[in-house]
């Protein structure tokens, strides 16, 4: 049942129990943990001086705190930044590991971490290769 779920890909269609931002540009996941005293302008700070990206571009930027169970995510708009918070009330976001300081995910990544999923799926079905039925 749908209130079971909690990602299913079918086709172009993802059926999951998130239900908040959704995001339509590039996603950055900032690796490290960040201070979650810091609000806009210390989180584009980090950004644009540590990351050496830029917070304008058309691109959301996910931070999360230590305990791995909040999240800050930025984006520009055309005239201000948004800055969205999200804290869950148990469990812990599936925060990857990476030599990187920053990466890019896909919406289908996002999904699943919100979802409290890895977002390096790995036990999927495999592909079928045989090309005969009989």
């Amino acid at each position: 049942t749908p209130e079971t779920m909690e990602s299913l890909s079918v086709g172009v269609f993802t059926l999951s129990n998130y239900c908040g931002f959704k995001p339509d540009s590039k996603i950055y996941l900032i690796i490290d943990p960040v201070d979650f005293r810091k609000a806009v302008d210390g989180l584009t700070i980090i950004v644009q001086e540590v990351l050496k990206l830029n917070p304008m571009e058309q691109a959301c930027f996910i931070f999360c705190n230590k305990q791995h169970d909040k999240i800050k995510i930025i984006e520009w708009d055309f005239n201000g930044f948004w800055l969205m918070y999200k804290r869950l009330e148990s469990g812990k976001f599936k925060w990857p590991k990476s030599a990187q300081t920053v990466i890019t995910i896909s919406n289908e990544q996002y999904n699943w971490l919100m979802n409290g999923l890895d977002i390096c799926q790995r036990d999927g079905f495999s592909e079928v290769l045989a090309r005969k039925v009989i």
